[in-house]
């Protein structure tokens, strides 16, 4: 038998794994990527793990599975294969990286994430799913400022009449 010699006392309490609040931003690097076979042995997917690298969600994971490929031809399989190229896309602009020809180019590309909520279903938990990816650090679109209302007074200062 190996000899573990463990004492928990002596390491931090684990990271929550509790789902995130709809609404969360976080920012995120890409850990790693995989393409893995689906469970049905008909296609696989990349599965691509996001570390949170800052705030109060620090050290948290959060798993993207996108279905880029399938031995099936009908419309269902069409329409997820397109969704999981859009997904791809955002996160490709999100990281900076347009053009990648392998998945391993995306490990290490930084982008924020902002998350919604997909409720439990059946025998799987209530999880995180992503809603949004933007770069970081990119422009916030701003917000114009009201237009003025026309001068009145032939422009001059109301106590000065």
């Amino acid at each position: 038998m190996g000899n573990l010699d463990f004492n928990a006392d002596e390491h931090d309490d684990p990271i929550s794994f509790d789902v995130m609040p709809d609404g969360t931003v976080i920012d995120v690097e890409i850990e790693s990527t995989e393409q893995k076979d689906n469970s049905a042995k008909n296609g696989s997917y990349l599965e691509i793990v996001f570390l949170c690298n800052d705030g109060e969600h620090k050290g948290r994971k959060l798993w993207e599975r996108l279905n880029l490929w399938t031995e099936r031809d009908d419309d269902k399989a069409k329409k997820m294969i397109a969704m999981a190229n859009s997904s791809l896309g955002a996160i490709c602009r999100g990281i900076g990286k347009l053009q990648v020809s392998d998945h391993e180019e995306l490990v290490g590309g930084c982008c924020r994430l902002t998350l919604g909520v997909e409720p439990a279903k059946g025998d799987f938990p209530a999880r995180n799913k992503i809603r949004k990816v933007e770069r970081i650090g990119a422009a916030k679109a701003s917000t114009p400022a009201p237009d003025k209302p026309a001068a009145k007074n032939g422009g001059k200062p109301a106590w000065s009449r």
